[in-house]
C-alpha cells in the first residue's frame, strides 16, 4: 500500500500536507539516520567552539579538559552498563 503524501492543486502544483513539523523527517528517515545527522551537527559545532576557546586557553589545558569531560561522561555510563549486566 502506497501512502499519498501530497496532492495536485487547481493550478497543477504539487502540495504537501504535514500534521506536525517532524512528519517530513520521520516519514522518510529512520532514527539512526536522524541521529547520524545530529551527530555531524554536534561535531561541527564542537569544532567551532574548541577553535574559539583555543584562542584563550592553552592547548594542553584544553586537551586535558576535554579528556576529563569525556571521562566524567563515560564513567557513569559504564557503571550503568555494568549494573544492568550488559556484557560482550
Amino acid at each position: 500500500m502506497v501512502k499519498q503524501i501530497g496532492h495536485i492543486d487547481a493550478s497543477g502544483r504539487l502540495c504537501y500536507t504535514m500534521t506536525s513539523m517532524f512528519d517530513a523527517l520521520t516519514a522518510s528517515r529512520s532514527p539512526g539516520e536522524i541521529l547520524a545527522l545530529a551527530s555531524g551537527l554536534v561535531w561541527a559545532v564542537a569544532v567551532i567552539l574548541f577553535r574559539v576557546s583555543g584562542r584563550r586557553i592553552h592547548p594542553v589545558a584544553l586537551n586535558l579538559g576535554k579528556c576529563v569531560l569525556a571521562l566524567a561522561i563515560m564513567l557513569p555510563i559504564l557503571n550503568i552498563y555494568n549494573t544492568i549486566g550488559v556484557r560482550r
